[in-house]
């Protein structure tokens, strides 16, 4: 009985000082962090770099409704015991609320959480400036955005140079738009809201400014000359035409006197 007892000691004494020494083996934390952009939001952590047979992550967070629930945590399902370091947080994390997020790292029979330092919200979310390239097409202006977002909308500003108080505003839908050059030739410059309105978040690109041919002076170059200079040449192009015009009723007086003989 004795020795049974004494074996029985000596093999919990043996895994109390396995399981020690297997969790002394473990870092203070994952280094969790939070990436949050354009209202999506990804959670990061580091991996596990011990020697265990498996390893996997599960990632629970706590809004302020189950904090006051008797502290209780739901589990992102779709980040439950996976082998990857991040979680994609943004369906979760779908009210103006502050969560507590934390992670358990399984690794074989022992487990490690770590919680992310500070609370997060989703009014956090870093509004990025859309990627727009402007273009000068004849007449029109091209303008392009790399990526449009459903929640997010854009509002464009097309004014001429040194009359920016009189821009016009169009809401933009479409990845690639074309737009006039409405007081003919000249510098155009354009402008990009992205407004996020769940959160009241508004975040504006560089202006860009591009230059408009003006095709009425290409066809008529004449009517735009200014000054003396064009005042000359308007009446110079106009001597000929009236001039053809008497010769034509010279012609014609002619025709019908000698009809009359």
């Amino acid at each position: 009985m004795f020795q049974t007892r004494s074996l029985l000691k000596t093999v919990t004494s043996a895994f109390f000082i396995a399981t020690l020494s297997h969790a002394a083996l473990f870092p203070e934390s994952l280094n969790i962090s939070i990436q949050s952009e354009n209202m999506m939001h990804t959670l990061k952590w580091r991996p596990l770099q011990e020697a265990c047979c498996t390893v996997n992550y599960t990632v629970q967070y706590q809004g302020e409704f189950e904090y006051m629930q008797n502290d209780s945590w739901l589990i992102e399902h779709s980040c439950y015991e996976i082998v990857q370091t991040e979680c994609d947080l943004t369906l979760a994390l779908s009210s103006d609320s502050d969560y507590n997020i934390r992670v358990a790292a399984r690794c074989d029979d022992s487990t490690l959480w770590t919680q992310l330092p500070n609370t997060f919200n989703r009014r956090d979310t870093v509004l990025l400036v859309p990627n727009m390239d402007v273009t000068p097409r004849g007449r029109q202006i091209e303008v392009n955005f790399s990526e449009l977002q459903k929640h997010i909308s854009i509002n464009l500003h097309i004014w001429k140079k040194g009359d920016e108080h009189k821009a016009i505003s169009k809401e933009i839908t479409d990845k690639k738009s074309h737009h006039d050059a409405w007081l003919g030739g000249g510098t155009y410059c354009l402008k990009a809201d992205a407004i996020l309105d769940i959160i009241n978040k508004t975040t504006s690109t560089d202006t860009h400014c591009v230059l408009i041919q003006d095709w009425l002076a290409k066809k008529r170059p004449d009517i735009f000359l200014q000054g003396p200079a064009g005042a000359d040449a308007l009446r110079f192009t106009a001597r000929p035409i009236r001039r053809a015009a008497q010769n034509v009723g010279d012609e014609g007086d002619v025709r019908r006197r000698e009809g009359m003989r």
